[in-house]
């Protein structure tokens, strides 16, 4: 089946083998497919249909192209060529043929010429001889006398613990005085060494403005072991200590 549309033409067939050999025919060997489409035709609620192909084509270069004549033959083509006037170039009072623009460029360049002519060469300048250069004599190499490095004085031991025994003997007597205090609130000896090494190595170091008892009071706080998570409320109880002390351990 064949439907013309426009420049195209539709052709209809089961397949694309069928359908070329139209195309050739009816369009000629240089037709274009323009565009191919395929789907199903008949049957009864979609079953028994045929498959259909769909192509829409064009012809290529129009038939009879070979037998085109040219409207003007090659001899007049030539004849005409031949038979038209000369070109000339050239403005009013310029004889025709003749290279006006040419002749501008010969006439400026000889202007030029004339311009960079060199003139008389006069006597040369006499030139003063440059006086010989003195060469100075290499400058001396003076030494500098470096004066001896005196040696420092080395601090021994000794000045070094006798600058540090005061502060030393302080703290000795500062940590007897909280052992002391510890032990009247009824700590055990190896717990109070435990809250005194903490001081020592530990709080006292990195904080040495806060004091020394501080420290361990931070440390007593700290070796309590109180349960995490608990929900209702608790009451924990201080023996040993008065109520300054104990207010202060609290916080």
């Amino acid at each position: 089946m064949t439907t013309a549309t426009g420049e195209t033409r539709v052709f209809r067939g089961a397949s694309l083998e069928e359908i070329l050999p139209r195309i050739r025919e009816e369009l000629g060997p240089d037709a274009v497919v323009v565009r191919e489409r395929e789907g199903l035709v008949g049957g009864i609620a979609g079953f028994f249909a045929r498959r259909c192909i769909e192509v829409e084509a064009a012809p290529g270069w129009p038939t009879g192209h070979d037998d085109v004549v040219l409207t003007l033959p090659a001899q007049d083509a030539a004849e005409s060529y031949a038979a038209a006037a000369p070109l000339e170039i050239g403005g009013p009072g310029i004889e025709p043929g003749v290279n006006s623009f040419m002749e501008a460029l010969l006439d400026r360049a000889a202007a030029l010429d004339e311009l960079f002519v060199p003139t008389a060469a006069g006597p040369e300048a006499s030139v003063p001889a440059s006086a010989p250069m003195q060469v100075s004599a290499p400058p001396r190499q003076v030494e500098v006398a470096t004066p001896p490095l005196e040696p420092r004085p080395r601090t021994s031991r000794r000045l070094i613990e006798e600058v540090a025994a005061p502060a030393a003997d302080a703290f000795a007597e500062t940590e007897a005085g909280v052992r002391i205090d510890l032990r009247r609130s009824g700590m055990s000896e190896s717990a109070i060494d435990r809250v005194l090494v903490t001081v020592r190595n530990h709080l006292h170091p990195l904080s040495p403005t806060a004091g020394l008892r501080e420290s361990a009071r931070l440390a007593v706080r700290s070796s309590i072991a109180t349960p995490v998570g608990w929900r209702d409320r608790r009451t924990i109880g201080f023996a040993g200590l008065d109520d300054a002390a104990a207010a202060r351990a609290v916080a």
